[in-house]
């Protein structure tokens, strides 16, 4: 296999919450929020999420070096809150595999409705719980 699965580490989380906010930027779902707003408040959502003991994150990284991130998934059984894949290795099964640890339905959340894996569908409003 060209990765492998790990949970993640505290070391992660840099990569985590900066992928998170920088690809989520330009989702329509935010567009005309400043950018102050913006990383103030969905930095805190994304810590609401990753401070759940329910929601789970997993890394995929270089089968021999797990400090080589390809991606990751927060989620929890039949929920994704977000799978981020880095542009490079994007197209070889990463994601895929990564949903499949989360074992999606029909309450999945995903920023792009238009690229659906499995059968996951777009519900932004499963996040609205963690924000305050």
């Amino acid at each position: 296999m060209l990765w492998k699965l790990r949970p993640a580490i505290q070391a992660d989380e840099s990569f985590i919450y900066s992928s998170w906010l920088k690809s989520f930027r330009d989702a329509p779902a935010v567009s005309g929020v400043s950018n102050t707003v913006y990383y103030k408040c969905h930095h805190e959502l994304v810590e609401a999420i990753l401070g759940d003991a329910g929601v789970q994150t997993m890394v995929a990284c270089a089968p021999d070096d797990d400090e080589q991130i390809f991606g990751y998934i927060v989620g929890s059984p039949g929920t994704c809150h977000w799978v981020y894949v880095k542009h490079p290795f994007r197209t070889f099964g990463i994601a895929m595999d990564l949903m499949a640890l989360i074992k999606p339905s029909v309450h999945t959340t995903k920023a792009r409705p238009s690229s659906l894996i499995g059968n996951s569908v777009y519900n932004p409003y499963e996040q609205w719980k963690y924000y305050k």
